[in-house]
């Protein structure tokens, strides 16, 4: 009897060590030639808030929405949808012209590729009909208060290309500015505190099992 509780014992403790994740992940980098105001591509915080000119970014910028969000139904995104029960990572990317005196009608930023840490599962932008704030509910950021206004997504002059975990943006704008939220595939890590925990047990049994096995002979 002693013997299978320790057997048990160590199987939870390989339980534990093995089963706690995290779905954390981030915009990994991003690169590319300067926009026509000069200014090159940037990762920024999360701001506070999304209204048109509130953040007059005259360069693309990008930054990190929810994370490990299981999706309770599907999620439409240009082109088609990602299936419900999907664990998915969210982040938004923009342009805006910075408004000031004497600077041009319109900006462009061409080229720019957004690196993620997990596969782009798709990019919800004004194309279609579809707005990326339909889903601010379910991906933005409690933090962040987004504006609703139209004509903020991809246009004419607007496009973009998925290859697995980056995304090439090209955008030009003039009002009230480019925004598509991009959504990735969340790749759970184990945790180092709990790995950590769980490989301390392990090994308290397993010191425990020796010394009782001794102590029989």
């Amino acid at each position: 009897m002693m013997i299978n509780t320790i057997k048990l014992s160590l199987f939870s403790g390989l339980a534990l060590a093995f089963t706690s994740f995290s779905a954390q992940a981030v915009l990994l980098s991003v690169s590319g030639p300067d926009s026509t105001s000069g200014l090159a591509p940037q990762i920024i915080a999360a701001p506070a808030n999304t209204s048109n000119n509130a953040t007059p970014f005259s360069r693309q910028v990008g930054f990190d929405e929810k994370q490990g969000v299981l999706l309770g139904a599907p999620l439409r995104v240009d082109g088609g949808s990602i299936a419900a029960g999907q664990l998915v990572n969210s982040h938004m990317i923009y342009l805006e012209r910075l408004r000031e005196p004497n600077s041009p009608r319109s900006v462009w930023h061409l080229g720019v590729d957004w690196t993620f840490d997990g596969p782009i599962l798709g990019v919800i932008s004004s194309q279609n009909g579809r707005r990326e704030a339909m889903s601010e509910s379910i991906l933005g950021l409690d933090t962040t208060t987004y504006a609703q206004f139209n004509n903020r997504g991809m246009e004419a002059n607007d496009s973009y290309r998925i290859s697995d975990t980056t995304l090439r943006v090209n955008m030009k704008v003039t009002e009230p500015g480019d925004w598509i939220r991009v959504v990735t595939l969340a790749r759970p890590v184990p945790e180092t505190g709990g790995l950590g925990m769980g490989l301390i047990g392990v090994l308290a049994v397993a010191g425990l099992r020796r010394r009782l096995r001794r102590a029989a002979a």
